[in-house]
C-alpha cells in the first residue's frame, strides 16, 4: 500500500545535480547531493553505464573529468550545512584523482572554487576563485572590527556587500604542478574555456563592473601573455563552448534591449575576425532552463555541446512548462527537439552512447536517463522518492486567458485524498517560471488535502518575448489580472468554488502575495516567503532592485518615488484581510529582511493578523538549497498555517 509523503520525506530525496564524462568510454561522473543527520552531503559518484549502478568516489564537490578519463578534479568537501560569513572566506581543497590508481594529490587551497574546466589533451586544467582585493583608493586607513564597502554588486558569489572579493582564473599544469593567476583588475571572471592549450577564452565585465550586463570574451594566450577582447552583442554572455576545429565559441547571450525580459539566443563569435552571429534570432524562446525548482536543483548547471562535426550545437530550452534537449543547426539556425518529455532537465553531457541527462519529473523528483535520437528515452537510474512507493500528484491542464487576450495553459495539482482547501502558488522571478519538475511543496499539500494551482502569467519565460515583457512598469498589472483569471477559471473547471483557498509565493511571488491580499478578499491566508513590499525603500538595499529600476519599474526610485509607490504592496495594507504569514532568511541580499520587517510591522500597525519567521543564517535559496533543518521547519509552518486557517474557513462555511 502506498504511502502519503510528509514534512520529513524531502530528506529521503537524492539529487544528481552534476554530471560529467570523458570523450569517449562509458563511464560517468556524478555529484550527488543528499541529506544525513540534518545535514546535506556531496558526494562524487561513478556510474556504470553498463551495469547501470554506482560506485562512490569521494566526498566533494563541482567534479570534471579530463577529456582521456584519467584524471578526476574536484573540490574537496564534506558536509554543506547552510552558510555564513566566515564559512565562505575558508579556502577549500583542489583535489586531483588518478581514476586508474585512486591516487589523490592535492592541487593547492583557494577560496570559493568554481568552473574547473579542462584543456583538450587533459594536461593543464583551469577554473575560477575568489581573491580578496584591495580596497580602492588604497590609502584607505585599516580597521580592525569595522569592513570597507567599496562594490555595490551585493550579490557576488551569493556573498553579498560584506564580500570584498573579485573572481579571478587560475590555470595548473598537472605534469609540472606549476600555476599561473590570470587577473584582469578589479572585476570578475568567468566561465573559462580552453580554446586550444596555449589559449584560454574567458567572461567579463569590463567598464562599471559593478552595475552592467555587458559581458565581453577575452581570450588570453598563455604562453605569450597577451589578451585580445572581443566585445559582446550589448548584455549578458554565458555558458561558452569551443567548436572542435576551434575557430568559434558559441555562447547564449542577448542585446539587452528588454533586459531580462529579452530572450537569450544562441550567438557565434569568430575567433579570427571577431564577429559575432546570432542564429536563433527568428527562434521566440529564450534559450536555456527558467523552471524555478523547490527541491535543490541549479538551472544554469549545463554546457552547451557541438556535435563531432560541427554542424549543430545543443542547449536545453524551456517551452511552456518543460525543459528539455535540442538541436540548434548553426548553418540555418533551426531548432529540432531531441527529448520532449513531460519533464525538466537539468545537465547533460554527450557520450558515445547517446546523451546522459539529469532530470526531474512530476512524479519523480530526480532521474538520470539516456536520450538517443528518434528512439525512446532510457532510464539509468531514479531515485527512491517516486510514485512507486507513494501517493503522488499529477497535474491536469486547463486554459484561462491572458492579458493580451490570448490563451494561456495552467495547472492543477489535485489532492491525493479528500480536498480542503486549494493554494495559488506563485513562482520567483518574475521572468522564471513552473515547470513539470518535482515540487515537493507541491506534492506535501497534496498530502495533505490541499490541490495546488499554479501558472505562467504575463512576465514569465517559456513562452516567447512578448510574454516575459509583459511586466514592463507594470507589477501588480497584467500579471494579477492573470493570475485571478486562472482562478476563476480553475474554480470553475475543477469545482472548487466551495472550498477555501490561500496564495503563496517566493521572492517575486512573495510581492505578488503581498500585492494580492492587498487588493482582494478571496483568499482566506497567505503565506509569503523572502518577500519584498516596497520597492522604493528596497532600491538601495539589493541589486535586484536598483538594477530593476532600468527596466521592471519606471526610472529609478529617486528619479520616480510616487510610481515606486504606487506599485508597492504596502500602500494598500490597509486594505489586507487575510492573516500573513511571512517567511525569511536574514541573510538574503536579493529581497533583504527589512522588506519582510517593514510589512510585517505596517500589517501589525494596522491591527492585521500577520506573523513573522526568521531563519538565522539563511540566503534568498533556503526553499531549496537551505539548511536542511530550517527547510523542515519551514515544511511545518506551511502544513500548519494552511490547516489553522484554510480548514477552519473551510468547517465555517
Amino acid at each position: 500500500m502506498k504511502k502519503r509523503i510528509n514534512e520529513k520525506s524531502f530528506a529521503d530525496i537524492e539529487l544528481p545535480v552534476a554530471i560529467t564524462a570523458p570523450d569517449k568510454g562509458k563511464d560517468i561522473y556524478v555529484q550527488q547531493n543528499s541529506i544525513r543527520e540534518g545535514e546535506t552531503v556531496s558526494e562524487i559518484r561513478h556510474f556504470h553505464l553498463d551495469g547501470k549502478s554506482f560506485d562512490e568516489v569521494a566526498y566533494g564537490t563541482a567534479p570534471r573529468i579530463s577529456p582521456d578519463g584519467k584524471w578526476l578534479a574536484y573540490v574537496d568537501g564534506h558536509k554543506n550545512n547552510g552558510r555564513d560569513r566566515n564559512r565562505q572566506m575558508q579556502q577549500s581543497l583542489l583535489i586531483l584523482r588518478n581514476t586508474e590508481t585512486k591516487k589523490e594529490t592535492i592541487l593547492g587551497s583557494y577560496l570559493r572554487i568554481a568552473e574547473i574546466i579542462w584543456s583538450k589533451s587533459g594536461r593543464l586544467l583551469a577554473f575560477t576563485s575568489a581573491v580578496e582585493a584591495q580596497h580602492d583608493p588604497s590609502d584607505l586607513i585599516s580597521l580592525e572590527k569595522a569592513v570597507w564597502i567599496d562594490r555595490v554588486k551585493f550579490k557576488t558569489d551569493g556573498i553579498g556587500i560584506f564580500d570584498g572579493t573579485y573572481r579571478q582564473v587560475t590555470v595548473i599544469d598537472i605534469r609540472t604542478g606549476t600555476s599561473c593567476k590570470i587577473d584582469e583588475g578589479k572585476r570578475d571572471l568567468y566561465e573559462p574555456v580552453f580554446v586550444d592549450e596555449n589559449r584560454l577564452a574567458y567572461l567579463g565585465i569590463p567598464d562599471n563592473p559593478d552595475n552592467s550586463d555587458y559581458y565581453h570574451v577575452y581570450l588570453r594566450h598563455l604562453t605569450e601573455n597577451n589578451v585580445r577582447k572581443y566585445p559582446g552583442p550589448g548584455g549578458p554572455v554565458g555558458h561558452p563552448a569551443v567548436s572542435h576545429d576551434r575557430k568559434k565559441i558559441a555562447c547564449i547571450a542577448h542585446d539587452n534591449e528588454f533586459w531580462e525580459a529579452t530572450n537569450f539566443r544562441i550567438y557565434l563569435l569568430d575567433l579570427e575576425s571577431g564577429e559575432w552571429s546570432c542564429i536563433t534570432k527568428k527562434y521566440d524562446r529564450s534559450i536555456g532552463n527558467y523552471v524555478i525548482n523547490d527541491i535543490g536543483y541549479d538551472r544554469n548547471q549545463y554546457t552547451l555541446e557541438w556535435d563531432a562535426a560541427d554542424e549543430n550545437i545543443f542547449s536545453l530550452i524551456t517551452d511552456g512548462y518543460g525543459t528539455n534537449l535540442y538541436k540548434i543547426s548553426v548553418s540555418d539556425g533551426a531548432v529540432v527537439p531531441i527529448a520532449s518529455d513531460k519533464a525538466v532537465i537539468f545537465a547533460f553531457k554527450i557520450l558515445e552512447q547517446g546523451i546522459a541527462a539529469v532530470c526531474s519529473g512530476e512524479q519523480s523528483a530526480s532521474e538520470l536517463i539516456l536520450i538517443q535520437e528518434n528512439q525512446p528515452t532510457q532510464m539509468l537510474w531514479r531515485d527512491s522518492l517516486n510514485a512507486d512507493g507513494f501517493k503522488l500528484t499529477k497535474s491536469k491542464s486547463f486554459y484561462y486567458d491572458g492579458a493580451d487576450q490570448s490563451i494561456r495553459e495552467a495547472l492543477y495539482y489535485p489532492p491525493v485524498g479528500a480536498l480542503k482547501g486549494t493554494v495559488l502558488n506563485i513562482h520567483g522571478g518574475p521572468h522564471y517560471c513552473h515547470g513539470y519538475d518535482f515540487s515537493f511543496d507541491i506534492q506535501l499539500l497534496a498530502a495533505n488535502g490541499y490541490g495546488t494551482i499554479i501558472c505562467n502569467p504575463a512576465g514569465s519565460q517559456g513562452g516567447g518575448e512578448e510574454l516575459a515583457k509583459a511586466s514592463y512598469h507594470d507589477w501588480g498589472g497584467k500579471d494579477y489580472q492573470e493570475l485571478m483569471n486562472c482562478m476563476d477559471t480553475a474554480e470553475k473547471t475543477f469545482h472548487l468554488k466551495k472550498v477555501p483557498s490561500a496564495v503563496m509565493g517566493g521572492s517575486y511571488g512573495g510581492f505578488m502575495t503581498n500585492w494580492i491580499i492587498g487588493h482582494t478578499d478571496r483568499f482566506s491566508c497567505a503565506f509569503s516567503e523572502r518577500s519584498t513590499c516596497n520597492r522604493y525603500s528596497q532600491a538601495g538595499t539589493s541589486d535586484c532592485a536598483f538594477r530593476y529600476g532600468m527596466y521592471e519599474f519606471d526610472g529609478l526610485a529617486w528619479e520616480n518615488p510616487k510610481y515606486y509607490m504606487e506599485h508597492s504592496p504596502i500602500s494598500y495594507v490597509k486594505n489586507v484581510n487575510a492573516p500573513v504569514l511571512l517567511i525569511h532568511g536574514d541573510q538574503d541580499m536579493n529581497c533583504p529582511i527589512t522588506q519582510s520587517e517593514e510589512w510585517y510591522s505596517a500589517l501589525k500597525l494596522e491591527g492585521k493578523a500577520a506573523y513573522l519567521a526568521v531563519f538565522p543564517g539563511q540566503y534568498h535559496n533556503l526553499t531549496g538549497k537551505g539548511n536542511p533543518v530550517c527547510r523542515l521547519e519551514r515544511y511545518r509552518l506551511l502544513t500548519w498555517w494552511l490547516k489553522r486557517y484554510l480548514e477552519v474557513s473551510s468547517n465555517n462555511e
